[in-house]
């Protein structure tokens, strides 16, 4: 049974018991439950990001340069703009347009200390080709 548990629960046996049974008998439960969402926080769901965002570096002052790489290789000068906006709501941005042919695009991550807004802008003129004008992140942390 020991050795049934500890695979299930990836706990290592210890005398009869496993590591995992002796610290949920001495952790009350609410503070597991914390520990839970402290990690999920600081890990900020890196799964759930964008692919755009998705393991950029955690460098604050290095994020902008690499999310504007990814951006423009992703979407070089001439893509359509309905495949721009098709592509960014895919991945959860918000989009807003302007009367004067412009996009405005954002999406926000948070972790429990910091929470990050990226943005791409673009102008899509009478050919409905897109001209990318702004690409970059602003964070704002406690």
């Amino acid at each position: 049974m020991v050795d049934k548990v500890a695979k299930t629960y990836k706990c290592l046996p210890v005398l009869n018991k496993t590591v995992c049974d002796e610290f949920m008998e001495k952790v009350p439960k609410s503070v597991l439950c914390v520990l839970l969402l402290i990690t999920v926080g600081f890990t900020g769901c890196n799964l759930t990001r964008p692919s755009l965002i998705r393991g950029i570096t955690s460098e604050i002052s290095k994020q902008d340069a690499e999310f504007e790489r990814r951006v423009l290789k992703k979407f070089p000068r001439g893509t359509s703009h309905a495949q721009i906006k098709k592509e960014l709501e895919r991945q959860g941005f918000k989009i807003r347009e302007t009367d004067e042919n412009k996009a405005l695009s954002y999406y926000e991550t948070s972790t429990i200390a910091c929470e990050t807004q990226w943005y791409i802008n673009w102008y899509f003129g009478d050919v409905n080709q897109i001209d990318i004008t702004k690409v970059g992140n602003s964070v704002t942390c406690l």
